[in-house]
């Protein structure tokens, strides 16, 4: 499993267990019933394994600071650019550092991920 992959489904479970516990909290509720169930699952999966893609291609996949504010930037990008604007109620609900940490984190559990099964495997 390379980076990417660890990205994809990182994105699509977490996309799935905001779904199941916090769909209605956060702000969250107006992006999912806006995407569905499993455009959203598709729309995670998707940015999570194209962003790693590119992380990959720095080569910042093991270290969780450059992940964090890597993620952390995304999330900034995201909440001034309002470039989806189906998270406009998560980011108006949710302050700053609260979004950055969260945009972060998908980024430490890929990089957990990634490493733990390749250990299995080699």
């Amino acid at each position: 499993m390379n980076f990417t992959e660890a990205g994809i489904v990182t994105g699509i479970v977490g996309d799935f267990l905001l779904q199941t516990f916090f769909k209605g909290k956060y702000g969250l509720r107006p992006y999912f019933d806006q995407h569905g169930s499993m455009e959203s699952l598709f729309i995670a999966g998707g940015m999570m394994g194209y962003f790693c893609f590119i992380a990959q291609y720095f080569g910042w996949t093991s270290s969780w600071t450059q992940l964090m504010v890597y993620g952390g930037a995304l999330d900034i990008f995201f909440r001034e650019s309002m470039i989806m604007e189906s998270l406009r109620s998560y980011y108006d609900e949710n302050g700053r550092i609260f979004t950055i940490i969260w945009g972060g984190l998908p980024f430490i559990i890929a990089s957990s991920l990634f490493s733990i099964i390749n250990k299995i495997i080699i």
